[in-house]
């Protein structure tokens, strides 16, 4: 493993809880640098619950600015671009690419071979093979079609728009009142 001038392995992990006086700091399970202590009166105990170890698989590639939380397990050959994030006890496959500044929430897993497109936020898992971008993730396909459908939303709009007032002057009654049953003008229809 080839670790470039400024990377941190095992820093401590993000842990508080509240108490009366502030934020109180909850030493991580399985994080280099956290040790064991005992917690303070009232303090709660939020660490892992399973207390396993941050892995990064062989051949894996890391860019700049990459945060990695506690007890996440990336199988070989990954490949991560600057700013991403991955929250922890995540679970990712081997071959998987994540684009610059994606978010990964934690406790989720990430497929074998699953691309996901920059500045992506994943909330849940990705199935091995899947190639998804975007907030929430849809398919890559996908997500270029809406793109490009974006910028001829205003003028959809207007279409629309200028479209029911037409209908509205070729229609003798309201839209609305079309499909109500007719009235004889019996008082007992009422």
């Amino acid at each position: 493993m080839i670790l470039q001038p400024g990377c941190v392995v095992g820093g401590d992990g993000f842990g508080f809880a509240p108490t009366r006086d502030g934020w109180v700091k909850i030493p991580q399970v399985g994080e280099g640098g956290a040790g064991g202590r005992r917690r303070a009166r009232g303090e709660h105990d939020d660490r892992p619950r399973d207390p396993g170890k941050t892995r990064i698989g062989r051949g894996a590639k890391i860019d700049n600015l990459v945060q990695i939380a506690h007890n996440v397990n990336v199988r070989p050959h990954c490949a991560f671009a600057a700013q991403v994030r991955i929250a922890g006890s995540t679970r990712i496959g081997t071959w998987v690419q994540l684009g610059g500044q994606v978010g990964v929430v934690g406790h989720i897993s990430i497929g074998d071979r699953a691309r996901i497109g920059a500045q992506s936020g994943v909330p849940g898992d990705i199935p091995a093979g899947a190639e998804v971008t975007g907030r929430p993730p849809v398919p890559h396909r996908d997500f270029l079609k809406i793109k490009a459908a974006e910028s001829s939303l205003p003028e959809l709009r207007a279409r629309v728009r200028a479209l029911e007032r037409r209908l509205e002057r070729l229609s003798p009654a309201p839209v609305e009142d079309a499909a109500a049953p007719a009235r004889s003008g019996d008082e007992r229809d009422s």
